[in-house]
């Protein structure tokens, strides 16, 4: 049985960041033919399909620090702040987001691990 973990990421304003699918390195790859979301989502291999640090600080850094970015652009503030909410789990913690996060304006909210549900109604 392969596994397959997913990142969701969904902006205050409702928007959806492309996703990111974790599978188990070595499986089928999702980028083929039989998949129709192959070109709207970022495919991640890990051993056991979970997510890790560097899997995480990638995801971050191509697609929601690249939102932030468009956004500020949008707006005409390159320097306006940004929260980024998520959980604690141990694949998130990650000192280089930390620094990253500072150097961008970029403030971070980190709630308990597997909590995420709690606050969803925010």
């Amino acid at each position: 049985m392969n596994l397959i973990s997913d990142l969701i990421t969904v902006t205050a304003i409702g928007e959806m960041i492309p996703p990111c699918c974790i599978v188990q390195r070595g499986s089928e790859h999702p980028y083929s033919t039989k998949c129709p979301f192959y070109n709207k989502i970022k495919v991640y291999a890990t051993p056991n399909s979970f997510i890790t640090g560097s899997v995480f600080e990638n995801y971050l850094i191509e697609y929601v620090f690249f939102y932030i970015e468009k956004v500020r652009d949008e707006i005409g503030d390159e320097d306006a702040p940004s929260i980024i909410i998520y959980d604690r789990h141990k694949a998130h913690h990650s000192h280089i987001l930390f620094v990253k996060c500072a150097e961008k304006n970029i403030n971070m909210v980190i709630i308990p691990p597997h909590s995420s549900h709690l606050i969803q109604s925010l």
